[in-house]
């Protein structure tokens, strides 16, 4: 993206979106890294998904340290599956960028944008970088949401992803949107049961026609609810599955509508002691629907009053806060 410098009308520059990065094969490319991109800087493995193995640097000391605890812990499927290891487990360093953070699910067909929705993510838990509570349609003003989705498409478009369904992380910073992330796939964990409950548009159908090459048809309208939730990690909620008063509860919600449930991983793991929280995704994600953001905050926490989701360690209504 750094390379992408042609002045085209009508269009921001591309390289606009990008930001420092070096690619960490070997402890020896760790020196010209912390050169290359400065500090504070984030690293993260090249391949892997749900933030596994992402650590926050403000030195190359602190550089050295997370990649040799990454290259002793993560290094095969094995270590930690389904998180893309079978890809290797070589790094990246990049810049650490401040701003609030966004999923855009795009859909493109023959390079031409056909829809994009726009999700807003809270803060992570730090020092973790797992996400924890969502927000969908974004809340952002429609100007700021805009660029979002140009900035998604362009860089799409500019790395040659001209057919398909794509999921695009973007910070908005005060210099406008900055890239994350591409994911050559559409968005993981609830995201397109949300887009079907909100706009009835189903982004698996719309990846498989387009791989047909039918382009799928996508009615522009503006959702008229909201949908808020929060992720559930095993640490902290092993007990919203596992004990009997609390699932009463929850299916009891689920029963009635007032929550939306979404199982991510396996339950039987959940049966198992969590050995270390460095290393966890969410299980789970529990969300409220509202004709605004207000009643859906209010439901929520609600909600995670009576399943015990607010936590010393796992704030919802500190999370909660930026929307």
């Amino acid at each position: 993206m750094r390379t992408r410098n042609l002045d085209i009308p009508h269009w921001p520059i591309a390289n606009l979106y990008s930001s420092a990065s070096c690619p960490i094969s070997s402890e020896a490319d760790i020196e010209t890294a912390c050169k290359t991109v400065g500090f504070p800087a984030i690293i993260k493995l090249e391949y892997a998904s749900s933030a596994i193995g992402v650590n926050m640097c403000k030195t190359e000391e602190d550089v050295r340290n997370a990649h040799g605890a990454i290259t002793n812990s993560l290094r095969i499927n094995d270590d930690y599956h389904g998180i893309g290891l079978g890809h290797g487990n070589t790094m990246l360093l990049m810049d650490h960028l401040e701003g609030s953070e966004h999923d855009i699910d795009i859909i493109i067909f023959e390079r031409k944008l056909v829809a994009a929705f726009v999700t807003d993510n809270g803060p992570t838990n730090y020092p973790a970088y797992t996400e924890t509570v969502a927000l969908m349609p974004s809340n952002l003003p429609s100007d700021k949401q805009a660029q979002l989705v140009t900035a998604a498409y362009q860089c799409c478009t500019e790395i040659g992803l001209s057919n398909g369904v794509y999921n695009v992380e973007m910070k908005m910073t005060d210099l406008g949107p900055k890239l994350i992330e591409i994911n050559a796939r559409m968005g993981g964990f609830y995201i397109r049961d949300w887009i079907k409950r909100l706009y009835g548009i189903d982004l698996m159908k719309c990846a498989m026609m387009i791989s047909c090459g039918i382009k799928p048809f996508v009615p522009c309208m503006p959702s008229t609810k909201f949908l808020l939730g929060v992720n559930l990690i095993p640490s902290e909620h092993r007990l919203v599955m596992t004990n009997n008063d609390l699932r009463m509860v929850l299916d009891d919600l689920q029963a009635r509508g007032a929550v939306i449930f979404t199982i991510m991983e396996d339950e039987a793991k959940l049966k198992h002691e969590v050995k270390s929280t460095h290393y966890e995704e969410p299980y789970a994600n529990i969300a409220v629907k509202g004709r605004n953001v207000d009643e859906c905050r209010q439901k929520l926490s609600k909600v995670c009053g009576k399943l015990n989701i607010e936590t010393k360690h796992y704030r919802v209504s500190e999370f909660m806060k930026y929307f």
